[in-house]
């Protein structure tokens, strides 16, 4: 018997009905409301505003809306988790009121990407060639998207809350035991941290081949991560209230800060300034 995906015939249906009557004209005169994830191309920085909601772009010290959500529950990037910019300037926004990735392209057109199964997309990163990888916070699930949409799961990693590329490999973190595992492109799972060192980590970056990045809420902390699993501070405390999101770009690692209202570079020598 043939399955009837539902969710996604009713995630068309709002898409359709709703999307000509949000704004996503770009607006200078903006705030960070509540921020809980960043990303980066050459030019822009993205931030994904839970209580915006919608995402916000940073280019050349100015900050504007790139697409503004409405404060509808269950209306698109209502409840916008996590974010990805793309090498074809395309930005992919994973929202919960809808329980479904978006992309965005840079005159703020949203059109939707994923076909239902998503829960909660907590993280997003994309493959060489071009394929989106999706962590889902309420299932555990990794889920691989392809280009039409289908997702399908590769692996399972209970309490993932991010997700980036390492030298060809699927890194995620989560917020249970094993807090940074390995996930091969056959679904193997393999534990690079292992144990519970991390207080809430929330947010995940490549670095280069040999470093992760794992932005850590409750210690605030910023933690770099080797491939062995060892692991050291990088920053922490002050200005610090509670980082939430990761980001690099052009030798510049960034962090977002929800409760500070904040975006932060960390400099070479473990400096923390405000990003400009």
């Amino acid at each position: 018997m043939k399955r009837i995906n539902i969710h996604g015939w009713i995630l068309t249906v709002i898409y359709s009905v709703f999307f000509s009557a949000v704004s996503v004209a770009q607006d200078s005169a903006v705030e960070f409301v509540y921020p809980v994830a960043i990303s980066s191309s050459e030019t822009t920085v993205y931030i994904a505003d839970r209580r915006l909601p919608g995402v916000l772009a940073i280019t050349d010290g100015e900050i504007s809306a790139l697409y503004r959500g409405s404060k509808k529950v269950g209306t698109p990037l209502n409840a916008v988790r996590c974010i990805a910019a793309t090498e074809d300037g395309t930005v992919l926004v994973g929202d919960s009121a809808t329980r479904a990735v978006y992309r965005l392209d840079d005159q703020g057109t949203l059109s939707v990407l994923t076909k239902g199964m998503i829960g909660i997309p907590s993280g997003i990163a994309v493959l060489e060639d071009g394929t989106t990888i999706v962590t889902d916070l309420e299932s555990g699930g990794v889920w691989k998207i392809t280009g039409d949409g289908a997702a399908d799961r590769l692996a399972d990693v209970p309490g993932a809350t991010g997700v980036t590329v390492q030298a060809g490999n699927i890194m995620v973190l989560s917020r249970g035991t094993n807090p940074v595992v390995k996930v091969s492109l056959d679904g193997k799972v393999s534990p690079v941290v292992t144990g519970r060192p991390f207080g809430l980590p929330l947010g995940i970056a490549t670095l280069d081949n040999q470093t992760l990045l794992v932005a850590d809420g409750f210690k605030k902390t910023i933690w770099s991560v080797k491939p062995d699993g060892t692991f050291e501070k990088l920053a922490s405390g002050e200005p610090f209230v509670h980082p939430v999101g990761i980001t690099t770009t052009g030798g510049k690692t960034l962090v977002v800060d929800s409760r500070a209202k904040s975006v932060f570079e960390i400099q070479t020598d473990g400096t923390v300034i405000p990003f400009k």
